[in-house]
């Protein structure tokens, strides 16, 4: 039984979902021998107000839903500013929460991105397990305290005022703001094929769901495009993924934001596994 668990686990993971980069087409191509049904939802956005625009997304396959999907930043997500420079580098920790067969981990992380074109300039992080034995958890907090004399060096080569203490803390400061900022509203501007094939080796066939998603921030007359990417998942067993906008920061040094977005992942296999994630992207409010 052991065994089949984690094959079972290894192939739902290697199943869902496949991420790329591309052109955020209108329509999808589904490559299968036969299209047996093919169902395309375009985004609910169109003619909206900008201030009633999507904040969020889900795709599920299968009877599960939004009941199941964990979209708002507590408990499984947390971030909190370290600070930023004049140059547009934005540091924080942050931690998110991943169940995915192998164990259940909080991944702690210090980063620090380029809020012009959204990279990440540095990154380190530490994967503590829920039921970590002593000397795990001791090897943990040296780790940490490594880590912050290492990041307090790295701060001070950008020139990114504020300090690091144990990156292990959980006191986040819980410090995201809400749109609107200066007339300008975050939204998700999506699109989800539904596409079933014929594998020819069953009636049921397979589900391809291919979710095709841009992050924009914009007002009545401006868009801006800061992110965006094409994903695919392969219906196996019951799962249900989606994107929220957590909130964003604001530069103290310039007409400049980051905007947090938390990227969910669940799928139905023994009691439910989650995989949740956090995307910064950044946005020149001027430009």
């Amino acid at each position: 039984m052991f065994f089949l668990v984690l094959a079972l686990v290894a192939c739902e993971e290697e199943k869902s979902p496949k991420v790329g980069t591309g052109n955020l087409a209108a329509t999808d191509t589904v490559i299968a021998s036969t299209a047996i049904i093919s169902d395309f939802e375009p985004s609910p956005s169109g003619g909206q107000p900008v201030s009633a625009k999507p904040q969020y997304y889900i795709r599920s396959h299968g009877e599960y839903g939004m009941e199941t999907l964990q979209l708002d930043s507590n408990p499984y997500i947390a971030i909190e500013t370290i600070g930023w420079s004049k140059t547009g580098l934005f540091a924080y920790r942050s931690k998110y929460f991943v169940d995915d067969g192998r164990g259940q981990f909080w991944v702690y992380s210090y980063a620090i991105v380029n809020a012009i074109n959204s990279e990440i300039v540095e990154k380190d992080s530490i994967e503590s397990e829920i039921n970590a034995q002593p000397e795990e958890i001791q090897q943990h907090k040296a780790q940490a305290k490594e880590y912050k004399e290492k990041w307090n060096a790295i701060l001070e080569k950008h020139e990114i005022p504020g300090k690091v203490e144990n990156l292990l803390a959980e006191n986040f400061k819980n410090d995201l703001l809400k749109f609107p900022v200066d007339n300008f509203y975050g939204w998700l501007d999506y699109s989800i094929n539904h596409a079933k094939i014929d594998n020819k080796v069953d009636d049921e066939g397979i589900q391809i769901d291919t979710v095709k998603w841009k992050l924009i921030v914009g007002n009545g007359t401006i868009q801006k495009t800061i992110g965006k990417k094409v994903e695919e998942f392969e219906g196996m067993l019951h799962n249900v993924s989606g994107r929220k906008i957590l909130g964003y920061y604001k530069s103290p040094h310039e007409n400049r934001i980051i905007v947090a977005l938390s990227d969910y992942y669940w799928f139905s296999f023994s009691g439910g596994y989650y995989t949740i994630r956090l995307e910064l992207f950044g946005c020149d409010l001027n430009h």
